[in-house]
């Protein structure tokens, strides 16, 4: 459950820091897959405000999305509502976030079938892979940030999360991956 979650992270955060929770520095909650809808997020906002943990950030997890790497391109549950979602995270005074790879491209994704020559290629010119994202078991795709349309892309991502979506916040994960050789 929830309740149990907080009490497990406030638990690991004093072993951790060895400081008082929350007292010197910005502290958000990264949700996991067990968020699959608009309605899941509002109970856990629900239960997070009632613990009275002043979490500062809520990242919504890169489940929000339809595959890896499609991530303007939300799955059912989410898809047109990515606004509403950030307005509710912001309701409950917590600064809206997502969490994602942007340099991670699922091979199933409609980004790697339409826009395959973005992608790091090895010697012998086949994309090159890497293991999946947030526990897939599939391999993944590496965006090549050295062509020229994958800053763009990039850029156009956090625009609209930001102008249009009302994010603020990102957690970014296996940025790492965009190095590869």
């Amino acid at each position: 459950t929830a309740e149990k979650e907080i009490k497990n992270w406030h638990k690991d955060w004093a072993a951790v820091s060895r400081r008082e929770t929350l007292t010197d520095r910005r502290t958000g909650w990264c949700a996991g897959p067990a968020l699959t809808s608009p309605k899941e997020l509002r109970e856990m906002l629900s239960v997070l405000k009632a613990s009275k943990s002043r979490i500062e950030w809520f990242a919504v997890g890169p489940e929000y999305a339809l595959a890896t790497g499609d991530w303007l391109n939300p799955a059912e549950p989410y898809r047109d509502r990515m606004g509403s979602v950030s307005r509710s995270i912001a309701e409950y005074n917590m600064g809206p976030a997502l969490r994602l790879a942007p340099f991670l491209v699922s091979r199933k994704s409609e980004l790697a079938a339409e826009k395959r020559d973005w992608l790091v290629r090895s010697s012998k010119g086949s994309p090159l892979v890497v293991p999946g994202y947030s526990g897939d078991r599939e391999m993944a795709y590496v965006l090549d940030v050295t062509h020229s349309e994958v800053i763009p892309h990039i850029t156009r991502l956090f625009t609209v999360m930001r102008d249009q979506w009302g994010f603020r916040n990102f957690v970014l994960e296996r940025v790492g991956d965009a190095a590869v050789t």
